[in-house]
């Protein structure tokens, strides 16, 4: 028996009824969303420096809790990956659903 699972070709409608899901950070992202909520906080108050690294100390959760009561992220300046977008417009023109999956 083989360990290597084959996949047959889908036809165009049952591609469609399948949805796209697509990853933030990494994918979509050319970044991570953590460290672009850091450095938005950071360009809007230098001195946050030091609430970050309280913020930290309380883990992981506590750092994602300061950032998002604190920062102000800008989507239009975020660094999208143009091949991820032209997929997704891709799916969505053919009528497929597309979802965002994030671990964030």
């Amino acid at each position: 028996m083989s360990a290597f699972t084959v996949h047959t070709a889908e036809s165009a409608q049952q591609s469609r009824a399948r949805p796209l899901v697509v990853d933030l950070d990494g994918t979509l992202l050319r970044s991570n969303m953590l460290l672009e909520t850091a450095f938005a906080c950071l360009g809007r108050d230098p001195f946050s420096l030091l609430a970050i690294g309280r913020a930290l100390l309380l883990g992981r959760a506590g750092l994602k809790h300061f950032l998002a009561t604190n920062a102000d992220v800008t989507p239009e300046l975020l660094p999208f990956d143009d091949a991820v977008l032209g997929k997704i417009r891709e799916a969505k023109g053919q009528g497929q659903e597309v979802y965002l999956a994030s671990a964030s």
